[in-house]
């Protein structure tokens, strides 16, 4: 069987199929990384267990919102458990949308790590109306709240099993770090079962990556896949993906970023992601996954 559906959004039509092949059950998950609808960075990721349950991890933006509604259509409509790193639009605000949508995804529960409203008003209150940290984190109270979907605050060191997949927490809110707050306030996560293990770590920046590596779990880091923090750039230390020691990298990182191309080519932008990459090449990395070449699926 195979599910056609086709999209409307920000860049035009979009055609989603999904086989059989691509949905059955196996031994182990299935791990999509889809690509970015708009020109913005963002972060978008789905998660297939062994007997079909699904977990979204973050979304995107708005714009990004008609794909993931198609996708999780193609998949049953029902999500497990939705979780969201933190308060960036380009990150939870795919949800917000869907939240508001009669047509939306079933969603069983939503896990975060979440921040005082006040300290994202002193922190990160920059930025267009509507588009602010504050205000993705409203959308999202105030649209959970609608669909009666509880919200399930990470405590760091828990652990949690979801159809045989293993979670653990490594990281959540720092208020104590008040550079590139909310970035250092993502929530950081292993998953793994007995065939791979993915380390998701948000949009941390080096600060947290740091207190990550100085506190307990730092021999629990190392993972067959990372998601590269911050999009690749800007993010965690060389030292903390050295730690991590990958096979594989996730990179949820648009064109434009992959070559740090403000407009003037290749390397014209004040981005870190080349610096990164090079990082990377110095490590036994098999296969980067990057957003900007479309989805990706990893079994």
């Amino acid at each position: 069987m195979r599910f056609i559906i086709v999209l409307t959004c920000l860049l035009g039509t979009v055609q989603l199929s999904l086989s059989a092949e691509d949905t059955d059950s196996t031994n182990t998950f299935t791990l999509w990384q889809l690509p970015e609808q708009t020109p913005s960075q963002m972060m978008s990721y789905v998660i297939q267990t062994a007997n079909g349950k699904v977990i979204v991890i973050d979304g995107g933006t708005k714009g990004d919102a008609p794909y993931l509604k198609g996708f999780l259509a193609a998949l049953g409509n029902k999500v497990e458990l939705w979780i969201i790193s933190h308060m960036h639009l380009d990150h939870v605000d795919a949800l917000n949308e869907l939240l508001t949508m009669k047509d939306a995804p079933e969603v069983k529960e939503i896990y975060t790590t979440l921040p005082e409203m006040s300290w994202l008003e002193t922190h990160c209150n920059i930025g267009t109306p509507g588009m602010r940290a504050p205000d993705s984190l409203s959308g999202l109270l105030e649209g959970a709240n609608k669909k009666n979907i509880p919200i399930r605050d990470a405590t760091m060191g828990e652990e949690f099993n979801i159809d045989g997949i293993h979670f653990k927490v490594f990281g959540i809110i720092n208020p104590e770090i008040t550079s590139n707050a909310v970035n250092n306030s993502s929530l950081v996560w292993r998953m793994w079962d007995d065939h791979k293990s993915v380390l998701f770590t948000g949009d941390i920046g080096v600060e947290a990556g740091n207190k990550i590596l100085a506190g307990s779990y730092r021999e629990a880091l190392p993972s067959d896949y990372v998601q590269m923090a911050h999009h690749g750039q800007t993010g965690a230390s060389e030292e903390f993906y050295t730690v991590v020691n990958p096979q594989y990298c996730l990179w949820p990182t648009p064109s434009w970023l992959w070559d740090n191309n403000n407009g003037g080519g290749k390397d014209s932008g004040p981005w870190k992601t080349l610096e990164v990459r090079a990082w990377m090449n110095k490590l036994d990395i098999k296969e980067h996954y990057v957003s900007k070449d479309g989805l990706h699926k990893i079994k």
